[in-house]
């Protein structure tokens, strides 16, 4: 792929330089091959900038900058951009020939559920016939695989490289959390969501946020589009406030806004029971009831397949394949795991 392909579409301040034949992508001066270009952004513990010199004696041949101070070395393709995840992201899409835009990416947000409620719909996924990858906290799923998951949402360019396999593997759908570091990073800039869904919001993370207000405001992101367009179906927990907020957020941005809770909502639960053995109940959409029985157990994962439920039905799944899917997932590795192993109590 020629330089000006690769950085199409991107935001730059100035360019210099060829139009080399770039051959692979990386941010990460380590791992640069010859004919690479080499993404140098400052991040939170340390400045790729500083290492510009390093990727190009290891054959970079091209650099995209989001510093102002370097200068342009001999006989390398420049390009200094005003914002060093957005030129990532951007580059990685280009390189991969845009895969999120060949998905229906489903996103999750929120404080609690996210990791449960990816491998619920992951689950109605494979109960509805379609080909999925997961992408989250404890693991990523893609093309058979499970990968470690060193983030929760990987960097631009591990996403799109995920998003190219599950393409080439036959996947139509994706299923991903997206954490609030990753939305203020603009790690999934430029992923269009298709279904955009937010779980709850309680203090967390505001040794990186500052305040619970930016907290909200790095959630809020997803449904306003990250370099895209708004969502096409906001998925909100309405039993939370900021789920509420959200509503007329979301309707404000065009989306199609689908909103559930334990007992009200366009999806909630009707005649509930609890044991140590999962949760039934019956499931009220509209567009029908279906009975539902969840392995997973306590009040927290009937808030998870009701977030899970909404997803299937905002993706067009059939509420007799939703339910297939939802009694199909027994647990979730290290989320409220049951154990038996002969003890006289649960």
């Amino acid at each position: 792929m020629n330089f000006h392909v690769l950085i199409d579409g991107a935001e730059f301040l100035s360019r210099s330089g060829g139009d080399p034949v770039v051959t692979g992508l990386d941010y990460d001066s380590r791992r640069v091959k010859p004919g690479y270009a080499f993404v140098a952004m400052k991040g939170d513990s340390t400045d790729g900038n500083r290492y510009i010199d390093q990727a190009i004696l290891k054959g970079a041949v091209a650099v995209v900058t989001d510093s102002a101070t370097e200068r342009p070395r001999a006989d390398v393709a420049w390009v200094q951009v005003p914002h060093g995840r957005r030129a990532l992201a951007r580059l990685s899409a280009n390189f991969y020939r845009r895969p999120a835009e060949r998905l229906a990416v489903t996103g999750i947000t929120g404080t609690n559920g996210k990791t449960t409620t990816t491998f619920i719909v992951e689950s109605i996924f494979k109960a509805a016939g379609r080909k999925s990858a997961l992408v989250g906290t404890v693991e990523y799923h893609v093309a058979g695989q499970v990968l470690a998951a060193p983030h929760t949402t990987p960097e631009a360019l591990e996403l799109n490289q995920m998003f190219g396999r599950a393409l080439g593997d036959g996947a139509t759908e994706t299923v991903m959390e997206v954490s609030s570091h990753a939305l203020a990073q603009e790690r999934v800039y430029g992923v269009p969501f298709d279904v955009a869904m937010f779980s709850n919001l309680t203090r967390d993370h505001l040794d990186f946020h500052g305040t619970f207000e930016e907290y909200f405001a790095a959630k809020k992101i997803m449904f306003s589009g990250c370099g895209t367009s708004a969502p096409r179906v906001s998925v909100l927990n309405t039993d939370d406030e900021y789920g509420r907020e959200l509503v007329k957020f979301s309707a404000k941005q065009g989306s199609e806004v689908l909103t559930y809770g334990m007992e009200k909502g366009d999806i909630h639960a009707r005649a509930l029971e609890m044991s140590a053995a999962g949760n039934r109940f019956v499931l009220v959409t509209p567009s029908g009831e279906v009975e539902m029985f969840s392995p997973l157990i306590g009040r927290v994962n009937v808030y998870n397949v009701l977030a899970a439920s909404a997803a299937g039905v905002a993706r067009g799944i059939s509420l007799g394949e939703v339910a297939r899917g939802i009694a199909a997932m027994k647990r979730v590795p290290g989320r409220f795991e049951s154990v038996v192993a002969g003890q006289p109590f649960s």
